[in-house]
């Protein structure tokens, strides 16, 4: 009789220890390991949270950035070009704290100037970005060669190796601002195309804004553009969404 009872607890035990080894194997393959999670990590979007003065290619790499106000901060964004001839983006920004802030001080401009985000502002080696009164978080992108489709402002080269390279695009306004979109001649002689865009959000703002003109002027998307090689694109005050159709 002892050695049935033996044998019963035995059985007993066993089971319960499969049991809790088979619970933790579960257990184990449902989550990630921590392994697993920094591998994860280092596809994620690189961001960075800066203020002040920066040098593109010391403080931050040269890319395309979607950047966003943060804090309760507000201020705005300038880009110089590398040979400070040019400001290819000046933006004013805030967050929504710092759009409550912009209430309380009417020297400071109506909050509805004031973006929160901005989407693929594209940074070249040796340009310089001045942040002022409020911190700015950069979020990189990347596109593949294969992307149809890409979300850019300010200047653009078109090329094998540009940021757009050469054939026929639908364009599209995107994100709250309003501007201009211009193509020039590889020579610098010609403009072939000019055109005021804004997406519906953009022509809200405008509304707001008598000196931005009549909010009908300003197109949501123009299709088929051709970009050829050699060409430059400035963009203004607005991020454009261009899908390759050909």
């Amino acid at each position: 009789m002892k050695k049935i009872t033996l044998l019963v607890l035995s059985i007993i035990f066993l089971s319960a220890c499969n049991s809790q080894t088979a619970s933790t194997t579960n257990s184990s393959s449902s989550q990630p390991s921590s392994e697993q999670n920094a591998n994860s990590s280092t596809t994620n979007t690189a961001v960075k949270t800066l203020t002040g003065d920066l040098t593109v290619g010391k403080d931050i790499m040269p890319g395309i950035y979607n950047i966003k106000a943060i804090g309760d901060g507000y201020g705005t964004v300038s880009l110089l070009s590398a040979d400070g001839e040019e400001m290819p983006f000046r933006e004013y920004m805030a967050s929504t704290e710092g759009k409550e802030r912009l209430q309380k001080f009417p020297e400071a401009g109506d909050p509805e100037n004031y973006s929160e985000e901005i989407l693929g502002l594209t940074l070249r080696d040796g340009e310089t970005i001045k942040i002022r009164e409020l911190s700015i978080s950069f979020s990189s992108v990347q596109y593949s060669e294969t992307d149809k489709t890409k979300i850019l402002t300010s200047n653009l080269s078109v090329g094998e190796n540009g940021d757009l390279t050469p054939g026929t695009y639908d364009l599209k306004a995107v994100g709250d601002g309003y501007g201009t979109v211009s193509v020039l001649s590889a020579d610098g002689e010609e403009m072939p195309f000019r055109e005021y865009m804004a997406s519906p959000e953009g022509k809200e703002r405008v509304k707001v804004f008598p000196e931005a003109g009549d909010s009908e002027i300003y197109s949501k998307a123009r299709q088929g553009l051709t970009l050829h090689e050699g060409e430059t694109l400035r963009i203004r005050s607005v991020s454009i969404e261009f899908t390759k159709v050909d």
